[in-house]
């Protein structure tokens, strides 16, 4: 079985979405038969300014594949962000453009991670598995002040999020909270795993 893992953020970089994926990752590949492969794409360590960290373009961990594309370093300004999305968007397009995958994961919090695996999952007539960390609407809604560009940028948004979430095989969800949101799309399958918590922090 060949599965395409997507996650923006991966180690060695320093977020929520990177730790969350590089346990996510590492535990998976454990889990997998001997004659199973993960192609995990994500980018080079690019979330903060002041943290520059190195890491290797391609890594080869037995049946745990890693590509690492390098995008423009957004500095978490919103036009930045677009244009690092569209690199990783184009890139993994023509990395997968001739691979065949049994399964399609997108770990997303932006939505556009989420929508690449619909787009390659439809493209190649295969079943797509999501991990959605956030509500993409809900934080544009806060984020777009412009009434013009909001009226023009939220239906979009909303067109996009339907053909994902309704091609989705199963989606699991960072918290029960968001359950609600999700009962209008066609996915019925649904899981709720939040991030963890290291034990030490429990005492």
């Amino acid at each position: 079985m060949n599965i395409l893992y997507l996650t923006f953020y991966f180690e060695p970089d320093l977020s929520a979405g990177s730790f969350r994926n590089t346990t996510l990752a590492q535990s998976l590949a454990q889990a997998i038969g001997k004659n199973d492969n993960i192609d995990l794409i994500t980018t080079s360590p690019n979330r903060y300014k002041t943290y520059r960290q190195t890491a290797p373009a391609f890594e080869d961990k037995g049946n745990l594949k890693i590509h690492r594309i390098d995008v423009y370093e957004h500095k978490n300004d919103f036009l930045g962000q677009i244009y690092s999305f569209k690199t990783f968007f184009l890139n993994v397009r023509k990395l997968t453009k001739n691979r065949k995958y049994d399964i399609v994961f997108a770990s997303s919090s932006r939505l556009f991670t989420a929508y690449l695996g619909y787009v390659i999952a439809r493209r190649n007539n295969t079943p797509l598995y999501l991990d959605i960390r956030d509500i993409f609407v809900d934080t544009m809604e806060d984020i777009l002040k412009n009434p013009l560009i909001k009226q023009i940028t939220i239906p979009v948004i909303k067109i996009i999020e339907k053909k994902t979430f309704n091609y989705a095989r199963h989606i699991n969800l960072i918290s029960e909270g968001f359950a609600p949101y999700f009962q209008k799309f066609k996915c019925r399958s649904f899981s709720y795993y939040s991030n963890g918590i290291d034990d030490e922090f429990l005492l």
